[in-house]
């Protein structure tokens, strides 16, 4: 049995626990709907990043075969432009790319010849039709195939480094030096270097000596180097040359087309020489020898360059083994005189557009016998060996017009200094010079929200 008093205390109680389930209601439906709006705008946010990604994906596809795009990316530099500044490329937009509005925007930004950043803005529509938005930026370039037409010396070895060692002054005049490792700078050197340094590791200086130039590297990044693209540069091959292939353009061919039967002293007509026809020819040219007319020597082994010799040669020396320079003061052999001693001297020089260098398939090292009566090496070529390139303890001037490529370049105690003149006309008689290379690069990429 209840009383009136009582009765009116539960309706109370009644209400109060209504009210309270009506709050947790609204507050349970409440944190619904904003659970589900931050889902919805966490989904919009993620899809808009990937839709980023795919408008920057489909840009390098465009940039790779688009005939439009390829041939705007891929402008040469020329002399009115050597920045090849003059390119663009149209915006590019896909719209609704999924129901509800999504797509992305794509731009690309000209950063000079093959050189882009791709700008891809990938949205969709979040919460109350607002746009949620995500961008993607990649940095993308193309070398060109000759890429050593850039380079007045070119270290191509990822583990091998570029070594300079008393040495004072070498001098790099027009193109950039490139090394794929260090650049080492010791011992009271001084390095001078028109452009620009370019190292995929470190440059190091010790506290006697000296580099004058642009450096971008690792550890270094100055004057006008754009830091995503240059510091430190993406590493680069080695360039291969064709020594011995079965083409009409192998150095091999060329020299079993020439014409060497003015010199020659065993009756042959053609330019393909073993070490040991050629030490025989030299000998007998003793100690003056120059082959004038445009040629392509080869040698089936190595190349050596001895006692008092005065080679010069108008156009290509190859040999299938290594190119040893001034190594020996003295020469014996089984014929008269029997002895010969003296420092020697090489001169390479270039008529007309003839593919004119000092090509080894393995090592070149110049040694403390060349020079003295002029300079030890002048060259008018490309100086390359698909091995280590090494000049020790020469002490007459050094120059090279062209370029020097190597897997791993040493220059020590060369005590009348090293001069490279950047010759691009030499390297492209080399190296043609036809196209940029088939691979895009992405050297740089980031996200903004």
């Amino acid at each position: 049995m209840f009383f009136p008093a009582q009765k009116g205390s539960i309706l109370i109680l009644a209400l109060v626990v209504l009210a309270a389930l009506v709050f947790l209601g609204s507050a349970f439906l409440n944190s619904s709907t904003i659970g589900f709006q931050m889902t919805k705008a966490q989904t919009a946010g993620i899809t808009a990043y990937y839709l980023a990604e795919a408008g920057s994906q489909e840009a390098i596809f465009k940039l790779k075969n688009d005939v439009v795009w390829k041939a705007a990316f891929e402008t040469k530099s020329t002399p009115q432009d050597p920045l090849c500044s003059s390119w663009s490329i149209t915006d590019m937009e896909r719209e609704d790319v999924f129901s509800g509005g999504a797509g992305y925007e794509v731009s690309v930004n000209n950063l000079g010849c093959a050189r882009a950043e791709i700008v891809s803005i990938g949205y969709a529509l979040g919460p109350s039709g607002a746009k949620s938005k995500r961008t993607v930026k990649i940095l993308v370039f193309k070398p060109l195939g000759n890429f050593l037409s850039s380079y007045s010396l070119f270290g191509g070895d990822p583990s091998g480094d570029i070594v300079v060692s008393s040495v004072s002054p070498m001098n790099i005049h027009s193109g950039d030096l490139f090394s794929n490792n260090d650049l080492r700078v010791k011992t009271n050197s001084a390095l001078y270097a028109d452009n620009k340094i370019l190292t995929a590791g470190n440059i190091l200086v010790d506290g006697s000596s000296q580099l004058s130039a642009t450096s971008c590297s690792a550890n270094r990044c100055d004057g006008d180097c754009v830091a995503a693209l240059e510091c430190p540069p993406s590493m680069i091959d080695m360039p291969s040359l064709d020594f011995d292939s079965a083409s009409s353009s192998s150095y091999l061919s060329r020299a079993q087309s020439g014409d060497c039967s003015s010199f020659r002293i065993d009756n042959e007509t053609d330019c393909v020489f073993s070490p040991e026809e050629f030490e025989k020819t030299m000998w007998a040219f003793y100690p003056v020898f120059s082959i004038t007319a445009s040629s392509t020597i080869y040698i089936t082994g190595d190349f050596n360059l001895r006692a008092g010799q005065i080679f010069s040669l108008n156009g290509a020396l190859a040999a299938d083994g290594n190119i040893n320079l001034g190594r020996d003061y003295c020469w014996v052999r089984l014929e008269p005189p029997f002895l010969r001693c003296g420092n020697s001297r090489l001169t390479l020089i270039r008529s007309g557009s003839i593919p004119a260098g000092l090509l080894a398939k393995g090592k070149i090292e110049a040694g403390g016998m060349l020079g003295v009566g002029g300079k030890a090496l002048d060259v008018n070529g490309l100086v390359y060996a698909g091995d280590e390139i090494k000049f020790s303890s020469v002490s007459s001037p050094i120059v090279i017009r062209g370029s020097v490529a190597g897997r791993k370049l040493s220059f020590s105690s060369l005590q009348d200094g090293f001069d490279v003149f950047l010759d691009k006309s030499v390297i492209s008689s080399i190296l043609t010079d036809t196209s940029y290379a088939l691979v895009i690069s992405a050297d740089h990429w980031e996200e903004e929200y």
